[in-house]
C-alpha cells in the first residue's frame, strides 16, 4: 500500500472515529443475566433495552412506561418461556414473572423470573435466545451465584448455551477458566470499539504527535492508569457511580483537544493521561461491575476483558500514528490537526452537555 492510499485510508478511519455515535447511549446490544440457583428454584434476572420486547421495537425506545411493559405481561412470559430455557434438577423448569423493574428513563428494564425445577439443582442448562431476531449482534453478560460460589459468562449468537455443575460454567463444551478468559476478551475488544468516547480521547492525545517512545510513554500512561481503577472497580474495592463518570470522560475529551489547539500540554501529556486514565478504568468497568461478579470470580473476566480493551486501542494506535507521520511531511500538518482538535472538542462538548443534562435530571 502506498502512503497516498494508506493515508486515504487512516483518514476514513479518523471519520469513523469522529462519527456520531450509535442512538442507543444505555444498554443497547449488552444486556445482563444474574442467575442465583437456591434448591430447586433459579432466580433470573434479566436486563435490557425494553423495545427490544417483541411487538415494540426501536420506535418505541423512550416511549414504553409502566402501564404498557404490565399491559404486556403475557406477552413478556410467552416470549421468555419460548426464548430463554433453563433446564436443572432433572428436566425442564418453568418460568413465571417474580418481579418487572422499570423501564427506567433509559429504557431500561429489569425482570426477575422464579424458575421452578423437578428437584435440587446440582447442574444447570441454560439456552438463551430472547434477542436472536431483534438484533443481529448482541452480548448478555452473565453472573452465577451457585453453591456460595460466583461465576462469568457472556452468551452472544453465536454462542447461546451455558451449562454448569461441578466442572464450572460451560463444561459440555469447551468450559473451564480459558474458555471464559477468551469471551471476555472479545467483550473487551466489542467494548472499546463501541466506545466512541474512548476511542475519541485517544485519538485527541495521540494528535500531539512525537516520536515512538514519546507516544509509547502516553499510550502506557493511559494503559496503567485505566487498568488500575478497572481493577479496583471490578474487584468491588473502590468504585463511582456511572453518570459522573461519563460526564468526565466527555469532559476529558474537551480538556486534551483544547491542549492540542493552545498549543500547550505537550510537555506533561503523559502526567495529564494518566490522571483521565484513571477516569476511563471507571467507565471500562461498567461491564464487569454490572455482571455482579464476586472478586474471587472476577479475576479472569477481568484480565480477559483488560487484555480486549488493550488489543482494540492497540489497533488504534497502529494505524493512526502512521498516518499522523505521513501527514507530517505535508505542509497540510497543522491545519488538519487543528481541524481535528476542533472536530473532538465540538463532539466531546455534545456529549458533556448531554450527560451533564442527564446527571441533572
Amino acid at each position: 500500500m502506498g502512503p497516498k492510499a494508506y493515508s486515504l485510508s487512516a483518514l476514513c478511519f479518523l471519520a469513523l472515529l469522529l462519527s456520531p455515535p450509535p442512538a442507543h447511549t444505555h444498554l443497547g446490544n449488552t444486556s445482563y443475566s444474574d442467575l442465583v440457583v437456591e434448591g430447586s428454584h433459579v432466580y433470573y434476572r434479566l436486563k435490557f433495552a425494553a423495545h427490544l420486547i417483541p411487538g415494540t421495537g426501536p420506535a418505541m425506545e423512550g416511549r414504553l412506561g409502566r402501564r404498557d411493559i404490565v399491559e404486556r405481561e403475557q406477552v413478556i412470559t410467552s416470549w421468555l418461556a419460548q426464548s430463554l430455557r433453563v433446564q436443572g434438577g432433572g428436566g425442564d423448569c418453568s418460568p413465571e414473572i417474580a418481579e418487572l423493574i422499570g423501564p427506567d428513563l433509559n429504557d431500561d428494564l429489569a425482570i426477575v423470573l422464579d424458575y421452578s425445577c423437578p428437584q435440587q439443582v446440582d447442574a444447570l442448562r441454560v439456552e438463551f435466545h430472547p434477542f436472536d431476531r431483534q438484533l443481529e449482534e448482541f452480548q448478555n453478560i452473565v453472573s452465577i451465584r451457585h453453591r456460595n460460589e460466583t461465576s462469568g459468562y457472556v452468551f452472544t449468537r453465536n454462542s447461546p448455551l451455558l451449562v454448569t455443575g461441578r466442572s464450572g460454567p460451560d463444561s459440555e463444551t469447551r468450559g473451564g477458566r480459558s474458555n471464559e478468559f477468551n469471551r471476555f476478551l472479545v467483550l473487551g475488544i466489542e467494548h472499546i470499539w463501541s466506545g466512541y468516547d474512548h476511542l475519541l480521547f485517544l485519538l485527541a492525545v495521540l494528535l500531539v504527535g512525537g516520536g515512538i517512545a514519546r507516544l509509547a510513554g502516553i499510550v502506557t500512561a493511559f494503559t496503567v492508569a485505566h487498568s488500575i481503577t478497572l481493577a479496583l472497580a471490578a474487584l468491588k474495592v473502590f468504585s463511582l457511580p456511572p453518570e459522573p463518570v461519563e460526564l468526565a470522560i466527555a469532559a476529558s475529551i474537551v480538556y486534551v483537544a483544547a491542549e492540542n489547539l493552545s498549543g500547550r500540554g505537550a510537555d506533561h501529556r503523559w502526567l495529564v493521561t494518566f490522571g483521565f486514565g484513571l477516569i476511563h478504568g471507571f467507565g471500562f468497568a461498567g461491564v464487569l461491575v454490572r455482571a455482579g461478579l464476586s472478586a474471587q470470580a472476577a479475576v479472569t473476566p477481568l484480565v480477559g476483558f483488560n487484555l480486549g480493551v488493550e488489543a482494540g486501542q492497540l489497533v488504534v494506535v497502529a494505524v493512526v500514528v502512521p498516518g499522523l507521520r505521513l501527514l507530517a511531511a505535508t505542509r497540510a500538518e497543522a491545519r488538519v490537526r487543528r481541524a481535528l482538535s476542533w472536530l473532538i472538542v465540538a463532539a466531546g462538548g455534545i456529549w458533556a452537555v448531554e450527560r451533564a443534562v442527564n446527571l441533572l435530571a
